[in-house]
């Protein structure tokens, strides 16, 4: 018995436990129902969430699991609807959250209320799901979308506008716009409506023209109201900023719910004066941080786009899912802790028979209030979620272009309008602690960007510091991009600008910093500061391989020198050989010692040594023989010293053969080709040049099509192919300092200056230029360029311009022929020593012997004290001395 008797008290008090739940009304587990018609991935991750997260909290429904069921339709359907509905209400749910269109919420509301099922529906932004029946089942999560409508009119009204334009699109309820139409004209308002019939229609001529009707009347209508999905909006005002109807002469309102931060950061960028209607949303508390990390977490899409995301960075239909699930617990919970809980039933559709716990949860849902992520949750008597307050936004923009959006009051049914400031009337008149939009381009080393793992790029380089300087002089701050196409900006075929001067044009940035170059077309357009810098184009070539040559000692003289000085040598040799034959006054013919000495071999012989500046053995005794050796000398001396200095030359200096050295000499081939950036200053500037050596480059790149679309292509195109890349040289000059393999060529033309590029009419630029100029007269300028642009560099010692006046020492490539020459002459020594030792021994049978002279004659002297006994045939003593003894006469 022992055994059997735990297992037997555990169901025992499982099964006591179930049977007094029961009686008592304790649940163990609470089903609802989710019906979603075209969902987006946030609605129903928001639902799920919410489930997953009272279940887990134990302070809310304890012991009692949250279950539901859902269905789904993929488009409006009423029919279907009707049956997916059907068989939701058999599987014993105890209410309803749905997020559907109109006519579906319509067959919803007919159905609950007929069940007597409770009901919470969250209306799309542009469904006008009314409540049918203000007493019965269905209750809206969202406020009445009049609330909006009726602060806007407020506003209106405060501001005594007598004319307005209306721009609406497809989010836009018709009804709601009659209703303002019928509010309008009891007022006698002047109205011109607009429609914006899809978001294709924003880029076309037919909306600008609709935008041009506006302008054409003179200002008669400056009024300009959207009501608009969001970004319908924002494009709606890009388009009119392009046609210049953003500016102080246009109010501008934009009234939506669903309005983001994000939105309205897209929109600082405009001039003009906007303000904007949204619904207020809490910025803490109520799970909103655990909310919105889970939908970032499981919504990659999201979790790139936004970095610190807000409630409204997402569909407010997903935090108002969210709430009502919460709502529904919260009701549960209240109904199962009083005792007073029904449990839920199959319901039926074709057998109709009401839930009798509905009208029981209906009523402690239309009494309790509750927080929620979108704020209170209380429903009045017709069935809405009446604690909503509309946020009243304001942008102005004065002469500085400083835009910023900020809350100037509210709205609620209760209070109505309720303003801290005026509408359209801040201005602000410096710029102190205000925020720049700067759009800029990576071009070394003016800007370097570097990508960062876990957050935005970081941007760095010489405008980076320069633009911080400006920020310490003026005050400001700024928030920096990367324009997305990578172009500097040019006027396109259509008239519309790209690049960065585009994004300007377009009001997405204030200002503009890169190495942007001031160009008449482009002050059309914007505006410029005084220069930072002033430059000029260059040629940008792979440096050719360095070729070393072994007898470049060679080099000073071309080969008809070389040849005329050899024959110089022979003919000056030859004719001191016959002045010496023939001068009476010469020793030739003599019994003197060097009777002999200017035969034809030593002739020449005197005259390469004379050359080599290293004498004869004997000078010439004839006047004749002594005037062509000192006019001989001469010219050795002449011809020594050119060498001498040409060789210096030649060895020092680095030569290397490029293609090309000049652009007439680029214009002049096309075996090689060149082109420039794009879209760029310089692409302009060729296009328009009417001097002729640059309209035949442009017909050559145009026709060749050698451009590319950004700097660093260029680069690298160089590189891998024969190809010239014209480009810009402060760039130029700072990639030959940190790549070996770069050279340019030609001098610097198209001279022209960088600029910081303004939206037009701003008058920072004056504020901007000033700055500019003190630092150049501080010297701070030029400091911050020696910071990146370094005259001295490691990595190219030969492309620094300290250097570049300095000989390089000279390798053994240089003057190896130098070598090869001197072992050339000690081989032919060795030879030709060896051939005489041979043709002695043939002529002496075998001995070494000396030849005796012609004359007989031998004269032995003593040399250095050694005293002469005897002298044997082999020259060498009997004690083993070596005598050293001397011929005098006549040569063999």
């Amino acid at each position: 018995m022992k055994t059997h008797g735990l297992p037997v008290s555990l169901f025992v008090l499982a099964f006591t436990g179930t049977l007094l739940q029961a009686i008592h009304g304790y649940p163990d587990k609470v089903t609802i129902g989710a019906f979603f018609e075209e969902p987006t991935i946030a609605e129903e991750t928001a639902f799920k969430y919410a489930v997953d997260q009272i279940n887990r909290n134990s302070s809310i429904l304890p012991g009692v699991k949250l279950l539901y069921k859902k269905e789904v339709m993929d488009r409006s359907n009423p029919f279907l609807a009707t049956i997916k509905v059907c068989s939701l209400m058999t599987s014993q749910i105890a209410a309803l959250v749905s997020i559907t269109s109109q006519s579906t919420n319509s067959v919803l509301q007919s159905m609950t209320n007929t069940m007597t099922l409770p009901h919470l529906y969250v209306p799309r932004p542009s469904c006008n799901c009314k409540v049918l029946e203000p007493k019965g089942y269905s209750l809206s999560m969202r406020p009445r979308q009049s609330q909006l409508d009726q602060a806007l009119l407020t506003l209106i009204k405060q501001q005594h506008w007598r004319s307005i334009v209306l721009i609406y699109d497809e989010s836009y309820d018709f009804d709601r716009l009659q209703t303002l139409i019928i509010e309008g004209t009891s007022h006698s308002w002047d109205m011109l409506i607009l429609r914006v019939s899809s978001r294709e229609e924003l880029n076309s001529k037919k909306f600008r023209k609709k935008l041009r009707s506006i302008d054409e009347r003179n200002f008669r209508y400056n009024n300009v109201v959207v009501l608009c999905s969001p970004d319908t909006t924002v494009e709606v005002l890009y388009q009119a900023n392009e046609m210049h109807m953003v500016g102080n002469q246009y109010l501008w309102v934009i009234a939506n719910e669903e309005i983001s931060d994000r939105h309205l950061d897209s929109i600082n960028i405009t001039t003009g004066m906007i303000t904007g209607i949204r619904k207020r949303i809490p910025t803490e508390g109520y799970h909103l941080n655990g909310y919105l990390a889970h939908l970032q977490k499981t919504h990659p899409g999201y979790s790139l786009s936004f970095l610190f995301p807000t409630l409204q960075d997402f569909p407010l239909s997903a935090a108002y899912s969210y709430d009502a699930v919460w709502a529904l617990a919260r009701t549960f919970d209240n109904l199962i802790r009083e005792r007073n809980w029904t449990a839920a039933t199959p319901l039926i559709c074709h057998k109709p028979t009401p839930w009798l716990g509905g009208k029981n949860l209906l009523g402690s849902l239309r009494r309790n209030n509750m927080s929620g992520l979108n704020g209170p949750v209380h429903f009045n008597g017709e069935g809405y979620n009446d604690n909503a307050e509309m946020e009243i936004l304001s942008l102005t923009t004065n002469d500085e272009n400083i835009t910023k959006f900020w809350a100037i009051g509210t709205w609620n049914v209760q209070g109505g309008l309720n303003l801290t400031e005026p509408a359209f009337t801040r201005e602000i008149h410096s710029f102190e602690n205000t925020t720049l939009t700067v759009v800029t381009l990576t071009e070394k080393p003016f800007i370097f960007k570097d990508i960062a793992e876990d957050g935005p790029p970081v941007f760095r380089g010489f405008l980076i510091d320069v633009l911080n300087e400006l920020k310490t002089q003026l005050k400001f701050s700024y928030t920096i991009f990367e324009t997305p196409d990578q172009k500097y900006g040019a006027k396109k075929e259509d008239g519309e600008w790209n690049g960065m001067v585009g994004q300007l044009v377009q009001k997405r940035a204030h200002i503009a910093v890169s190495a942007l170059t001031i160009t008449s077309e482009r002050e059309d357009v914007v505006d410029f500061t005084k220069p930072y810098m002033d430059y000029g184009a260059t040629i940008l070539l792979r440096k050719p391989e360095q070729k070393y040559n072994v007898f470049a000692f060679l080099e000073p003289f071309n080969f008809q020198v070389w040849a005329c000085i050899l024959g110089s040598i022979l003919i000056v040799g030859f004719i001191l050989y016959i002045l010496n034959r023939i001068s009476p006054y010469s020793s030739f013919g003599t019994d003197e010692p060097d009777a002999d000495a200017f035969n034809l071999s030593n002739s020449v012989w005197f005259a390469y040594g004379s050359l080599v500046q290293q004498g004869g053995e004997s000078n010439p005794r004839a006047s004749s023989g002594r005037m062509l050796s000192g006019f001989w000398w001469f010219f050795t001396l002449i011809m020594i010293s050119t060498y001498t200095a040409n060789l210096a030359a030649f060895l020092t200096v680095t030569r290397m053969d490029t293609p090309v050295r000049s652009v007439d000499d680029l214009a002049a081939q096309t075996s090689m080709p060149y082109g420039t950036v794009e879209d760029s200053s310089l692409y302009t500037f060729f296009k328009t040049s009417k001097i002729g050596v640059y309209e035949r480059m442009w017909d050559f790149m145009n026709n060749s099509n050698t451009f590319v679309n950004t700097v660093e292509a260029g680069y690298d195109k160089v590189l891998s192919e024969e190809y010239a890349f014209i480009w810009e040289n402060p760039s130029l000059d700072y990639l030959k300092l940190t790549n070996c393999d770069y050279t340019t060529i030609g001098r610097p033309f198209n001279m022209k200056g960088y600029g910081i590029a303004l939206q037009e009419g701003m008058s920072l630029r004056d504020q901007l230029s000033i700055s500019i100029l003190k630092m150049q007269e501080s010297g701070k300028m030029d400091e911050l360029k020696g910071k990146w642009w370094p005259s001295e560099n490691a990595n190219c010692p030969a492309e620094s311009s300290s250097q570049k006046s300095k000989a390089s020492e000279l390798g053994l490539n240089s003057v190896a022929g130098v070598f090869y020459v001197l072992a050339l002459g000690v081989g032919i020594s060795i030879v030709i020593v060896l051939i005489e030792i041979i043709w002695w021994l043939l002529r002496g049978e075998g001995k070494l012997k000396r030849p005796k002279p012609k004359n007989d004659k031998i004269v032995l002297e003593e040399v250095e004290r050694i005293e002469i006994k005897h002298i044997p045939n082999d020259s060498t003593s009997s004690n083993g001395k070596r005598k050293i003894w001397t011929h005098v006469g006549n040569s063999v």
